[in-house]
């Protein structure tokens, strides 16, 4: 590992600086981050408008409302424009040097593969360039392991639920490289759930809120909800938690139900607006805050029993944690926050999410990722006398990667009762 002396006055220390690059999606991210626990430098390029602007971009004289999501072609050109910016930005806040930087950790899987080879490729002119130690990161594992850099505290073993617009799992996080999946989502996951809900109800179109989320929109129109106007929706969270009992997750029907009860209101009570020149559609508030709010509550209901069962399992192994980490962005959302701090209690576990800005994609948790690996000497390390043209060539992203190792069949032959 390469380390740095720092003397100041009596007080010597050592430590490395990685700088980290997050190019999976579609922010390209980029961190400065150091052993002690110390973030020097980052920068964030959000593309959320420019996809949102594609998709209403003009066709053939009409205007098109966006579907929401990302454009992968669109996210690759957007990194390739902004990566020597984003690394630029880094550096001038490091004193404008790559001395310090001890090694690189780059994004390699799970991702969008045109997105992540723009980060492999920018890398290894980097790698060529300063001739640092490579460090390859999974993104999900950057995730989990981001709390650590906040809080000092969290040793392992910790359990962790990582929830997002793509993902949705429960795992046993052993230590900085081996994860064990406790159950994860087999359909949908509630990120993807609550932005295609949004994307229904018309909330970037009609929304008052300054918010670049469907996540974000849907939990400030629904703190004007009740959820008790829509119960079913509740229900049948219930239902299914108390007919599968074990510890994945399934939002695909309470997506497909939530779909059907808006187009049967809207049949009922809409209101017309007008939106790029075209009179369209849409509930009214109270039904669209209403329906917010039922629907975060039944995501909620769903993650509160799936972590129930996870502790009770981890306490029949006499697996001792004392740390629940919640990230990914849903764990942005405060509603959910809430209710889980509320099972914490229960368990006498200590929740822990990272500041909200870093529960999103970013650039400091895969750069303390790779400080994670510097500190335990990984592996997975590659240093500059084994970056040969083999080694680049053969340095390929994976769109899909599991993460961990699967143990939940253990946890339905269990049966647990709750």
């Amino acid at each position: 590992m390469v380390l740095k002396k720092i003397s100041k006055s009596n007080l010597t220390r050592l430590y490395s600086t990685v700088i980290g690059i997050e190019t999976s999606c579609d922010d390209t991210a980029i961190g400065i981050v150091t052993t002690d626990h110390r973030v020097i430098a980052e920068s964030k390029y959000n593309q959320f408008l420019m996809h949102k602007n594609l998709g209403n971009a003009k066709q053939k004289g009409k205007f098109t409302s966006w579907p929401g999501g990302v454009v992968p072609n669109l996210a690759r050109r957007l990194h390739n424009q902004n990566l020597i910016h984003a690394v630029s930005d880094c550096i001038e806040k490091n004193g404008n040097t790559w001395k310090n930087i001890d090694a690189l950790a780059l994004t390699i899987k799970p991702g969008l593969e045109p997105c992540l080879w723009e980060g492999i490729k920018f890398s290894i002119l980097l790698l060529k360039k300063y001739k640092i130690p490579f460090i390859p990161i999974h993104h999900m594992e950057a995730h989990a392991l981001t709390s650590r850099l906040f809080d000092k505290e969290i040793q392992f073993p910790f359990i962790t639920l990582l929830i997002s617009g793509g993902h949705c799992l429960i795992a046993l996080v052993e230590n900085y490289d081996h994860f064990y999946r406790l159950g994860e989502s087999i359909d949908i996951s509630p990120g993807n759930c609550i932005d295609k809900i949004s994307r229904q109800l018309g909330l970037f179109e009609t929304s008052r809120y300054d918010c670049s989320s469907g996540g974000a929109l849907m939990e400030k129109c629904a703190l004007n909800g009740d959820t008790a106007s829509f119960p079913g929706l509740i229900n049948m969270t219930y239902n299914y938690c108390r007919k599968n009992k074990n510890c994945n997750f399934s939002y695909s029907g309470l997506l497909a139900s939530t779909h059907r009860l808006i187009d049967k209101l809207i049949e009922q009570d809409f209101q017309l607006i007008e939106i790029n020149g075209e009179k369209k559609r849409f509930l009214n508030e109270k039904s669209m805050s209403d329906i917010c709010a039922s629907v975060q509550s039944a995501i909620s209901l769903q993650l509160e029993d799936r972590l129930k069962r996870s502790l009770i399992y981890l306490e029949y192994r006499n697996i001792k944690v004392k740390n629940l980490v919640v990230s990914g962005g849903v764990a942005s959302n405060l509603y959910i926050r809430s209710s889980i701090q509320n099972l914490c209690h229960k368990f006498n576990v200590r929740l822990s999410c990272p500041p909200v800005k870093y529960c999103t994609d970013n650039g400091v948790m895969i750069a303390w990722n790779g400080c994670e690996k510097l500190i335990h000497k990984s592996k997975d390390i590659v240093y500059p006398k084994e970056q040969n043209d083999k080694f680049f060539k053969n340095l390929t992203p994976l769109g899909k990667a599991e993460f961990g190792i699967d143990i939940s069949q253990k946890i339905n032959k269990l049966n647990i009762k709750i």
